[in-house]
């Protein structure tokens, strides 16, 4: 096999110099980044974080070194990793500011960890694209600040999110979603796109004489979840059942269904009736405290901002308790219906005011929004976990499949990581996704998401 011819730089993308390999297997893991290695035929001094690029013909490589050990005979042997595993990093991030499609959210985390960190000596060069947009989507996370049913709600609710486990490998698991980067040697600049990978599926027929390896073993880990039964675990009287159809798509109509059934019984937490009414009667208290603090100001400090905040929070107490107050372009001022400045000192209503949104928690309109608010949020949530439920397993399988390089029918090194296949083995049809592939005189493709040599659960991967 031809050699690799082999360039080194330094973290800013500095030429230093340049060599070869005689021999290397290049291994690709979209699902467990791991560090390829290389015997390169120098013993000069390479640092970690350099940059290393192999390249021969059509093939192109590039990654951060990690380790380097120069051996006896003079060679070196230097392991670097793929830009993905750059991001197996954790941030704290506010749950209030998930928002976004998923590709616009892995953008913000991802340029906050290494393109607008405050720790400048953190920076990498790098620019970050998101590409495609994924809407409809959601992501596993465990609050660090849940308050109990008898607290207060902290001013922000907060989670530790490792980039890496929660978000880019269950993006690609469940959404389809991949990382593509290129290091553009000219600009010193790692580009990064967060993209899909949008070719029509290929069909591979393993029994064909152009797989070199025709040992073809097709493993699933399990069934494939068609049914899912989700309990409010905050109130076991709330439930509801999802079903999978056999167009990929799913919700609660018991019809076109996938079977044989394999179920799974599952539950989210999601506030009940009561907690519901109770956090409304702290929001409109708080609301409340706001205008009053809102009407002291000097006028001359008030924003379009806090104006904007002071009409929404009045429209919203006027909505559930009915207290008429309005709203005075001219001074910019909150008044009360017998038009007098909400908060000022010849306002003295406030006691009565505190009563009527501690009455209101008893009425049958506290009841109705308590059940509608319950059930909206239940709803949503059920939706989510039944979302990743189906999709988590959508490609559940690990077909390995060896070729020639130059193979004219699949086309190996043109093929990119998440290039759906439909894979005919045995008069049996697999849908599977390419999700890592394995370079040494031949090819190695490597589809689905499932790792059966994996010997430890790592958190979102496969």
């Amino acid at each position: 096999m031809k050699q690799f011819n082999i360039e080194i730089f330094d973290e800013n993308f500095n030429f230093l110099f340049n060599t070869s390999a005689d021999k290397t297997k290049y291994k690709e893991d979209y699902l467990d980044p791991e560090k390829a290695k290389v015997v390169i035929t120098t013993d000069a001094r390479i640092a970690v974080n350099s940059i290393i690029r192999l390249y021969r013909d059509d093939e192109d490589y590039a990654g951060i070194i990690t380790d380097v050990k120069v051996k006896d005979d003079g060679t070196t042997e230097v392991t670097y990793s793929s830009v993905e595993s750059l991001f197996d990093k954790e941030l704290l991030i506010d749950v209030g500011q998930i928002q976004g499609t998923m590709e616009q959210y892995m953008k913000t985390l991802m340029d906050e960890l290494y393109v607008t960190n405050s720790d400048t000596s953190q920076r990498l060069p790098m620019q970050i694209t998101a590409v495609t947009s994924t809407n409809d989507w959601s992501f596993d996370y465990k609050i660090e600040n849940e308050p109990d049913e008898d607290e207060e709600p902290p001013e922000r609710l907060v989670a530790f999110v490792n980039i890496l486990d929660d978000l880019i490998i269950p993006g690609f698991t469940q959404y389809g979603i991949v990382l593509d980067w290129t290091f553009d040697f000219n600009n010193k600049l790692i580009n990064v796109y967060i993209t899909k990978n949008l070719a029509d599926p290929i069909t591979i027929e393993p029994e064909l004489p152009n797989i070199i390896d025709d040992n073809i073993t097709i493993r699933k880990a399990k069934k494939r979840i068609n049914k899912v039964n989700i309990w409010n675990s905050q109130d076991y009287e709330r439930s509801i059942v999802y079903y999978l159809h056999s167009d990929d798509s799913f919700d609660t109509t018991d019809s076109d269904r996938v079977t044989p059934v394999n179920y799974k019984n599952l539950k989210v937490s999601a506030d009940n009736n009561e907690k519901c009414i109770s956090k409304k009667v702290s929001e409109l208290k708080s609301e409340y405290s706001k205008i009053k603090s809102y009407n002291s100001m000097d006028p001359a400090e008030r924003t379009e901002e806090d104006i904007e905040e002071a009409q929404y929070n009045m429209t919203d107490i006027n909505y559930f308790m009915s207290f008429g107050w309005t709203y005075n372009s001219s001074d910019n001022l909150i008044y009360d219906s017998d038009n007098i400045v909400v908060g000022q000192e010849t306002w003295t209503d406030e006691d009565e005011f505190e009563a009527a949104i501690e009455a209101w928690a008893d009425t049958a309109a506290a009841e109705t929004y308590g059940e509608v608010t319950a059930l909206s949020i239940f709803l949503e949530k059920a939706h989510d976990k039944a979302y990743q439920t189906f999709s988590k397993n959508k490609y559940d399988n690990l077909i390995e499949l060896e070729v020639a390089e130059d193979d004219d029918m699949i086309k190996p090194m043109q093929l990119k990581v998440g290039q759906i296949v439909n894979i005919i083995s045995e008069g049996v049809s697999y849908t599977s996704i390419l999700s890592g592939r394995e370079i040494d005189t031949t090819v190695t493709l490597i589809f689905g998401t499932i790792r059966l040599e994996l010997t430890k659960t790592l958190k979102g991967r496969a």
